[in-house]
Protein backbone atom coordinates (compact mmCIF):
# COMPACT_ATOMS: atom_id res chain seq x y z
CA UNK A 1 0.00 0.00 0.00
CA UNK A 2 2.87 2.60 0.95
CA UNK A 3 4.07 1.69 -2.78
CA UNK A 4 0.79 2.83 -4.60
CA UNK A 5 1.14 5.97 -2.29
CA UNK A 6 4.52 6.88 -3.69
CA UNK A 7 3.44 6.00 -6.91
CA UNK A 8 0.56 8.38 -6.81
CA UNK A 9 2.57 10.97 -5.41
CA UNK A 10 5.44 11.26 -7.88
CA UNK A 11 3.03 10.84 -10.65
CA UNK A 12 1.38 13.77 -9.71
CA UNK A 13 4.08 15.52 -9.51
CA UNK A 14 5.05 14.71 -13.19
CA UNK A 15 1.00 15.51 -14.05
CA UNK A 16 1.90 19.08 -12.40
CA UNK A 17 4.50 19.96 -14.94
CA UNK A 18 3.11 19.00 -17.98
CA UNK A 19 5.00 20.63 -21.51
CA UNK A 20 7.74 22.14 -20.22
CA UNK A 21 8.48 24.82 -18.56
CA UNK A 22 7.70 28.26 -20.15
CA UNK A 23 4.79 29.46 -18.32
CA UNK A 24 6.07 28.59 -14.68
CA UNK A 25 8.25 31.48 -12.78
CA UNK A 26 11.84 30.62 -11.73
CA UNK A 27 13.03 28.62 -9.69
CA UNK A 28 11.14 25.71 -11.18
CA UNK A 29 13.04 23.37 -13.69
CA UNK A 30 11.29 20.60 -15.95
CA UNK A 31 11.17 17.41 -13.74
CA UNK A 32 11.68 15.31 -17.19
CA UNK A 33 14.49 15.62 -19.82
CA UNK A 34 14.11 14.30 -23.08
CA UNK A 35 17.32 13.59 -24.72
CA UNK A 36 16.82 13.37 -28.42
CA UNK A 37 20.38 11.49 -29.25
CA UNK A 38 20.19 9.06 -26.47
CA UNK A 39 16.36 8.36 -26.75
CA UNK A 40 15.53 8.70 -22.60
CA UNK A 41 14.30 10.49 -20.42
CA UNK A 42 16.18 11.73 -17.26
CA UNK A 43 13.81 12.21 -14.22
CA UNK A 44 15.00 15.20 -11.51
CA UNK A 45 13.38 15.36 -8.09
CA UNK A 46 14.04 17.70 -5.73
CA UNK A 47 13.56 15.30 -2.39
CA UNK A 48 14.04 18.88 -0.05
CA UNK A 49 10.77 20.02 -0.84
CA UNK A 50 9.19 16.64 0.01
CA UNK A 51 11.33 16.11 3.50
CA UNK A 52 9.65 20.23 3.79
CA UNK A 53 6.19 18.44 4.07
CA UNK A 54 7.47 16.25 6.93
CA UNK A 55 9.65 18.49 8.72
CA UNK A 56 5.98 21.19 8.99
CA UNK A 57 3.65 20.29 11.09
CA UNK A 58 0.80 21.98 9.31
CA UNK A 59 1.60 19.89 6.21
CA UNK A 60 2.76 16.88 8.41
CA UNK A 61 -0.97 16.69 9.91
CA UNK A 62 -2.78 17.62 6.64
CA UNK A 63 -1.32 14.43 5.17
CA UNK A 64 -1.74 12.06 8.16
CA UNK A 65 -5.53 12.73 7.97
CA UNK A 66 -5.96 12.47 4.47
CA UNK A 67 -4.15 9.01 4.70
CA UNK A 68 -6.83 8.47 7.61
CA UNK A 69 -9.65 9.30 5.51
CA UNK A 70 -8.70 7.29 2.93
CA UNK A 71 -8.20 4.27 5.17
CA UNK A 72 -11.82 4.74 6.86
CA UNK A 73 -12.87 5.21 3.08
CA UNK A 74 -11.60 2.05 1.97
CA UNK A 75 -12.30 0.05 5.20
CA UNK A 76 -16.29 1.25 4.48
CA UNK A 77 -16.21 0.10 0.83
CA UNK A 78 -15.07 -2.99 1.92
CA UNK A 79 -17.42 -3.64 4.56
CA UNK A 80 -20.32 -2.45 2.37
CA UNK A 81 -19.14 -4.41 -0.42
CA UNK A 82 -18.86 -7.47 1.58
CA UNK A 83 -22.77 -6.87 3.24
CA UNK A 84 -23.97 -5.82 -0.53
CA UNK A 85 -22.90 -9.57 -1.56
CA UNK A 86 -24.83 -11.43 0.90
Amino acid sequence: MAGYFLLCTVSGGVQNFPGGTDHLDPPYSSLLEWDPEESFATLKLNLGNYLYLFEDAFYLEAYLSSIRIAAVSTFLRCWLRSRWRT
